[in-house]
């Protein structure tokens, strides 16, 4: 959030051999917003030295919505193959935010892609609080099913459906509460590769050759290029390998069901990026249209599994 409305941060990336940029890319020149990526749209106005169609049409579109870029000619990419320096990696960003942020370029740690950092130079009160889930594997569904038949046999409802809605969503969860356990979502340990030693001579030496290569822009100092490219890459691809058999070593007959599953799931390129939710759905997999159809689906699904027999009460008014 900022200034209460939401911060939207977008990472973008669109191929070189695709044509122009999507309809949609104007909706997103919105509101409190961040639109980061590689785009591949050439233009001098972001330091490119050529210019491409899809950069004239961007630039068009960020003239239109008032946006402003932040990029300011330094390169974000560099082929050390074809001897070129381009501003590739662009940040677009609204009016209010732009003059309270600041933009650098920082040293390459790997990639022909150089990290770009956005500091936002404003302090607001934000409220942390770590997320929780519901562990549903150590659930007692048996306790909270029997719970929800006494709270609905005790409830008194009335002729109203929003009232109803509202009693019988605090009767699930107070059985909720005191039958399934909850849990914090564990904070993210990042792991970064280009800290590890074997890398970091390499990329020091990279970056010396990079500022070398600024003053004296000789076929030897670019042969001698990528020859620590291909030496970095050659050691991701065995620092890669060596994680994996390690995480295969660290697998047995005692490893658990859940820990296996997940770790195929990550592997399988099939495996649909979505993640399980407990939205309502009907039969046919789709949402309700409103809240009344919702109702209906939730009172059909508890009186299969419920033992209880729905009979309403009225409240005389």
């Amino acid at each position: 959030m900022w200034r209460d409305e939401p911060l939207n941060i977008f990472n973008l990336y669109h191929p070189p051999n695709i044509g122009n940029l999507p309809g949609v890319f104007d909706n997103l020149l919105s509101g409190n917003t961040l639109l980061l990526g590689d785009l591949n749209a050439k233009h001098p106005a972001w330091g490119c030295s050529t210019q491409n169609q899809r950069g004239f049409d961007l630039l068009h579109s960020i003239d239109d919505s008032g946006f402003m870029i932040f990029n300011d000619g330094t390169p974000t990419h560099s082929s050390y193959s074809y001897n070129t320096s381009e501003a590739l990696d662009l940040s677009i960003v609204s009016p209010t935010i732009f003059p309270i942020c600041i933009w650098t370029v920082m040293k390459n740690i790997g990639s022909d892609h150089s990290p770009i950092l956005i500091e936002i130079k404003k302090k607001q009160c934000t409220l942390l609080n770590r997320k929780k889930y519901w562990n549903f594997a150590k659930a007692d569904w048996k306790a909270f099913g029997g719970l929800v038949d006494t709270l609905a046999e005790s409830g008194i409802l009335s002729s109203d459906l929003d009232t109803n809605w509202i009693t019988f969503k605090h009767m699930l969860f107070k059985a909720t509460k005191r039958t399934i356990p909850r849990g914090k979502v564990k904070l993210f340990n990042p792991y970064f590769t280009h800290n590890l030693p074997i890398l970091l001579p390499l990329l020091q030496k990279r970056e010396n050759l990079r500022l070398e290569l600024k003053y004296s822009n000789t076929e030897q100092n670019r042969t001698e290029m990528n020859k620590v490219n291909a030496e970095i890459k050659r050691t991701y691809m065995l620092l890669r390998r060596k994680k994996w058999m390690d995480t295969c070593e660290g697998l047995d007959a005692r490893s658990s069901d859940t820990k296996l599953w997940k770790l195929i799931k990550n592997i399988s390129s099939e495996q649909p990026q979505i993640k399980r939710c407990n939205t309502i759905l009907d039969s046919d997999g789709n949402i309700p249209i409103d809240e009344k159809a919702a109702a209906d689906l939730l009172g059909e699904h508890y009186q299969k599994t419920s033992e209880w027999t729905y009979r309403p009460r009225l409240v005389n008014s």
